[in-house]
């Protein structure tokens, strides 16, 4: 029962990382537009 609430966890914590990267990639991107 415990390792498959750890594996939830983990799961959810990889997926909240992967959109927040996301965000800040797209945030870069229209910086560098931008600047150039």
């Amino acid at each position: 029962m415990s390792t498959v609430i750890f594996v939830s966890c983990m799961g959810a914590l990889l997926t909240a990382y992967t959109l927040w990267s996301a965000r800040n990639g797209q945030r870069r991107d229209r910086e560098r537009d931008w600047s150039n």
